[in-house]
């Protein structure tokens, strides 16, 4: 999982990062409340159930729908990282992740600070020891050798390091010149066959993600089909609930119309024989009009209680969602194959960088 800001208000995806995930990780039920945030649309326009998301994402979070304790967990574990980095020995500051001024780590005492601190303009090439640790070789080569110049050697750029004056090496015979193309050999076989084996292992999980993405589109599509059938039959009986409340209440038309004058009628059902009452927007209506408007009023309360209309809108709801996941299921589908080769190209080019690189024992 990513982090949570110390406040609790923002997530910070990892790379990969899906809704989903990031719903499971902050406990949320229901994915769909991060549209609900105006910071989140005003940055994404409309968040997915299947987008992926880069490293450093930042996802405003519904604090009161989320749960506290994972919420915690993850402000918690940003908090152990922070603490897991290094402190500078001289001024006692804390390495932060994009500080400039870089942490040395002492060779021989693991001792930590900052470049500027050890009076340096830059990190220094090689090995690298602290002012304590230089004091302690000094003695040492003291007391092995009286007559040793116990100054430290400096490199070019007057570094002091550790770095030690070699002999040139001896020409090699031919016994040495067979056993070393012996080895790079060996070497290079070896760096084949793992090559091979990771080309192998890369083509195996693009084979299993595009038959995943293939099965994701069937399902989305097959949903789609079964979900427009539901909201189909819930809008039939919707429709006959409808139909018989407002024969219940003895309506049977109406209508607001104002392209006549303003004028608006009521269809009723008296005696079984259908009778129209009519009125304008320039008179206020009779007490038959008033009587059949309050029986309107009350059947348009009644059909938003039904339990048909709660079914009709939940089936509309579950089907709103589905086609976004499928467009954007097939998108991802359509440039996965250009995705693919480019993971196959930089696989091939880091193995061949491996062995046009000399290697040392």
């Amino acid at each position: 999982y990513g982090r949570v800001s110390p406040c609790g208000t923002y997530y910070i995806s990892n790379n990969n990062d899906t809704t989903h995930s990031i719903a499971a990780a902050i406990g949320l039920d229901d994915w769909k409340i991060l549209n609900s945030i105006k910071f989140n649309t005003q940055f994404y326009k409309k968040i997915t159930g299947n987008m992926i998301y880069r490293e450093g994402t930042i996802i405003k979070l519904p604090k009161e729908s989320c749960s506290k304790w994972k919420l915690d967990t993850l402000i918690d574990n940003h908090v152990a990282e922070v603490k897991a980095m290094a402190t500078c020995s001289k001024c006692h500051k804390k390495e932060q992740p994009n500080d400039t001024d870089e942490m040395l780590l002492c060779d021989g005492c693991d001792l930590e600070i900052h470049v500027s601190c050890a009076g340096l303009t830059a990190v220094p090439k090689g090995d690298w020891l602290c002012e304590k640790c230089h004091q302690v070789l000094d003695a040492r080569r003291k007391a092995n050798s009286p007559l040793h110049n116990s100054h430290v050697p400096r490199d070019a750029e007057g570094v002091r390091s550790l770095r030690a004056q070699l002999p040139p090496l001896p020409k090699l015979d031919s016994t040495a010149r067979s056993l070393g193309e012996k080895a790079e050999k060996r070497f290079k076989e070896e760096v084949t066959s793992r090559r091979d084996q990771a080309l192998s292992q890369l083509l195996e999980n693009q084979r299993v993600l595009e038959q995943s993405s293939t099965e994701r589109i069937a399902t989305l599509t097959s949903s789609i089909n079964s979900q427009t059938t539901t909201v189909e039959r819930e809008t039939l009986k919707y429709n006959e609930a409808k139909y018989s409340l407002c024969l219940r209440h003895g309506l049977e038309d109406w209508e607001w119309d104002i392209s006549r004058l303003g004028t608006s009628h009521i269809k009723y059902v008296h005696n079984n024989s259908t009778r129209t009452v009519y009125k304008d927007r320039y008179r206020s209506g009779c007490a038959q009009w008033n009587r059949y408007y309050q029986k309107i009023e009350a059947f348009t309360t009644e059909v938003n209680q039904l339990p048909e209309t709660a079914a009709l809108n939940n089936a509309k709801d579950e089907l709103a969602s589905l086609p976004d996941e499928l467009r954007q299921a097939t998108e991802d589908a359509k440039h996965r194959p250009t995705l693919d080769e480019e993971d196959k190209r930089q696989l091939l080019l880091n193995f061949a960088k491996l062995l046009s690189e000399p290697q040392y024992a």
